[in-house]
C-alpha cells in the first residue's frame, strides 16, 4: 500500500497554492515537485511541473517546464460546496500540529467520515479540478471521497479518518507567516501544453 503523499497548502482569500511531489506510481516523474495554483476568482487552476524526459527535446533550451491550465466549472469550483453534509459533534477533542481541534461525524454518499475541526484557523474548500492530467474538457483530477462537503465543516480540517481508523488526511504544522502574492502567480519560462498541443491558449 502507498503511503500518504505530504501535500504543502498555502491559502490566502480565494487562492490556494499546493506543492507536492509525485508518487512512485507516476512512473518516470516520481518524485518531481508538482505545483498546482487555484484561482477560485478567475475560476481556474493552473499545474505546473517538470517536463517528462520525452517531452524535453520538443522544448526551448530555457523551458523550466510545462503548464496547464484547466478552468473550474461553476458547478465544480469546490468539491467542498458540492454536497449538502450535516456535521455531527462528537463531543471529544485531539491536539494537532499544535492546534486544539474538536472531533465531528459525516455522512455522505453512503461513508461515515470523521473529522477534527479547528474553529480559528479558516475555512477549507478542495478543489474538484475538472480537466486535470487527462487534457481539457475531460474528467480530470476529481476531489476525494472525505473532502465532500467539507466547505460546510463548521472549521478546518486537521485530521480526517475513517471508521475504520484509516486516516485520509492530516496537517502536520501550520505556518502563520504572510505568505507573499508570487505564491500564486505563474513563473516565467513555463511552456503551456494546451498550446503547444493545439489546444485553446487560457
Amino acid at each position: 500500500m502507498e503511503r500518504m503523499m505530504d501535500v504543502k497548502y498555502m491559502i490566502k482569500g480565494d487562492k490556494m497554492g499546493m506543492t507536492m511531489l509525485a508518487p512512485a506510481s507516476a512512473g518516470p516523474m516520481a518524485g518531481a515537485e508538482i505545483r498546482m495554483i487555484i484561482d477560485q476568482g478567475a475560476k481556474t487552476a493552473t499545474m505546473l511541473m517538470p517536463a517528462p524526459a520525452g517531452m524535453a527535446n520538443m522544448l526551448p533550451p530555457d523551458t523550466k517546464g510545462i503548464k496547464m491550465v484547466n478552468p473550474i466549472g461553476a458547478e465544480a469550483a469546490s468539491a467542498g460546496d458540492a454536497a449538502a453534509v450535516t456535521y455531527k459533534k462528537l463531543g471529544t477533542s485531539q491536539t494537532i500540529a499544535g492546534l486544539k481541534c474538536d472531533d465531528y461525524e459525516s455522512t455522505t454518499d453512503g461513508q461515515t467520515i470523521r473529522s477534527c475541526l479547528a474553529s480559528n484557523v479558516g475555512m477549507f474548500n478542495y478543489p474538484n479540478i475538472g480537466g486535470g492530467m487527462g487534457g481539457r474538457g475531460g474528467r480530470g483530477a476529481a476531489a476525494p471521497a472525505w473532502s465532500k462537503g467539507i466547505g460546510q465543516a463548521p472549521g478546518f480540517p486537521l485530521k480526517v479518518w475513517t471508521t475504520d481508523g484509516k486516516v485520509s488526511m492530516e496537517v502536520t504544522s501550520i505556518d502563520r507567516s504572510a505568505i507573499p502574492a508570487s505564491a500564486f502567480e505563474v513563473p516565467a519560462g513555463y511552456m503551456d501544453l494546451g498550446g503547444m498541443m493545439g489546444g485553446r491558449r487560457p
